[in-house]
Formats: structure tokens, sequence, C-alpha cells
């Protein structure tokens, strides 16, 4: 199974202060690296119809970034956060974002993350690229000459 971050990793990405996340992995021990294991998986899980999970590096770092907003609201629950606190409506509402960014990687065709598909599917892109549908000619002589050797052709 995948970890897309270390709880050193996380410590840097999170909003979490430092003393914060050494005072959960000493009263805790290996539980800060449990769930980063299984939010790694989940997003590999909800991910691995489409892409090629999991995934490498340079692609990961949209991905760490997801882990990290996914486990904040648990890592400050399960340290001690008062809920009327409000940090915790900042934290709900990371998570809503990470949740429907989560989605969206998922199932979605036209988005904002290009991520590699899978080897068997028959694109070389998470995004669909629209199809040229204009031409540019370079002069305003040219359309004329290219019309004009067009009806030659046809006629002879």
């Amino acid at each position: 199974m995948s970890q897309y971050l270390t709880p050193e990793e996380y410590a840097l990405l999170t909003i979490m202060p430092q003393n914060g996340v050494d005072e959960l992995m000493t009263q805790y021990p290996g539980w800060l690296d449990a769930m980063l294991v299984s939010y790694s998986g989940m997003i590999d899980a909800r991910l691995a119809k489409r892409y090629a999970t999991p995934f490498a590096a340079p692609v990961i770092a949209p991905i760490k970034l997801l882990l990290t907003r996914l486990v904040d609201p648990i890592a400050y629950t399960k340290r001690g956060v008062d809920t009327s606190d409000a940090q915790q409506d900042r934290l709900d509402a990371l998570y809503k974002q990470a949740e429907l960014d989560l989605a969206e990687m998922a199932d979605c065709e036209v988005g904002k993350y290009d991520l590699p598909l899978r080897a068997d599917l028959p694109n070389i892109s998470g995004l669909k690229q629209p199809a040229v549908l204009t031409r540019y000619e370079n002069t305003a002589y040219e359309w004329p000459r290219r019309q004009l050797e067009k009806a030659i052709l046809r006629r002879g």
C-alpha cells in the first residue's frame, strides 16, 4: 500500500503548528502514520479506475496536498480541539474542498488536474484536449491561391 506522506512531510504541509504534530505523535505513537497510509490507500482506491496508481513524483505534489487536507481535521480532533473554535470551520471547509477535488479527479473528463492515466486506457493525458476547428492562413493572399489550386485540380 502506498503512503504519499511521512509524518515529517505532513508536519511541513499541515496548518497545525509543529509542536501540535509533535504532541500528536508523542501521545499516540503510530497513529499519524496509520492515518497517512489509510488515506493514501483511500485516494488510490478512488482514483484507480482512471489513473495509474500509486502515483510517483512529480505528479505526487497535488496528491500530497490533498492528503494533508483530508487528514488535518481528524488529526486536530485526535489531538483535541474546541469545536466552537473558528479554526474548526476553516478545517471543515478545507476538508470539503479536498473531497470535491478528489471527486473531480475520480470521474471528470475535463478538469483542472492532469494525472497519468492507466496504461490500458486509450488517452495519454487525464484531460481531454479539444480538437482544433480553425485554420490560420499566413497572408491575405494565401486563401485565394489555395482556392485557385483546388479549382484547377477539379477541372483538370
